[in-house]
């Protein structure tokens, strides 16, 4: 369990280095909600850039990425991209069924190249239809071992 979470941008590789140096228990690099929609390719080449120079072997909060929802074009290109073997997870936006929490993670073992790649999904629920059908979005969803709530 993490008391705090820090959002910072992909966009910005000085936010995210200050991100990682916060002390905060999680750091989530955004590719949504912080990203404009005309600069999402470059923040997503950025981040991939910058989670290769992290020296992973010193100590900083757990990372996560949150990528783009699955109804935007920047959705299947953001899982494509971002996998990562030192994140931890992956958040996923706005998620209304168990589908594109199976293709998140079909997405991110494809870029793995394991089925055995140690990663987390993390749903966020941002409608009530999702809300309702939330026990049959996560049910037989073995990475994901918690979820959110959002305003869609």
């Amino acid at each position: 369990m993490y008391r705090s979470y820090l959002f910072s941008p992909a966009s910005d590789t000085r936010k995210m280095e200050k991100g990682l140096a916060s002390g905060a228990d999680a750091v989530i690099f955004d590719l949504e909600d912080g990203v404009a929609p005309s600069q999402k390719d470059a923040a997503r080449a950025n981040l991939v850039e910058f989670l290769e120079s992290i020296d992973w072997s010193k100590p900083h909060p757990a990372v996560f990425v949150r990528v783009n929802g699955a109804m935007t074009p920047w959705f299947h290109r953001d899982l494509e991209a971002v996998y990562h073997p030192q994140v931890a997870g992956y958040m996923i936006p706005k998620v209304e069924s168990r589908e594109t929490l199976v293709t998140a993670e079909a997405a991110l073992v494809r870029a793995a190249g394991s089925e055995d790649a140690a990663f987390q999904l993390i749903p966020f629920v941002e409608s009530a239809h999702a809300l309702w059908n939330l026990p049959a979005i996560v049910q037989g969803q073995r990475r994901v071992p918690r979820g959110g709530l959002g305003g869609g």
